[in-house]
């Protein structure tokens, strides 16, 4: 079927959707843009942002930090 979405096409969304979702709120709450969130999709580039997130200070702590000093 030329031009139409197979269910291959629709079950990648729905895992990309699965998974960008979460990974959007998990790097919201965090303190991060939660647009860092949608980097899980790209092959690679996902690992270096856990990474990122692992081994960065982040801006959620920085700001607890201010408070209680």
């Amino acid at each position: 079927m030329m031009g139409g979405f197979s269910l291959w096409h629709w079950i990648i969304v729905l895992l990309f959707l699965i998974s960008a979702w979460p990974a959007w709120l998990i790097s919201a709450r965090a303190g991060f843009a939660g647009a860092w969130g949608l980097l899980i999709a790209l092959p690679l580039v996902n690992l270096i942002v856990l990474w990122l997130f692992a081994f960065s200070r982040w801006p959620i702590d920085r700001r607890i930090e201010g408070k209680a000093a």
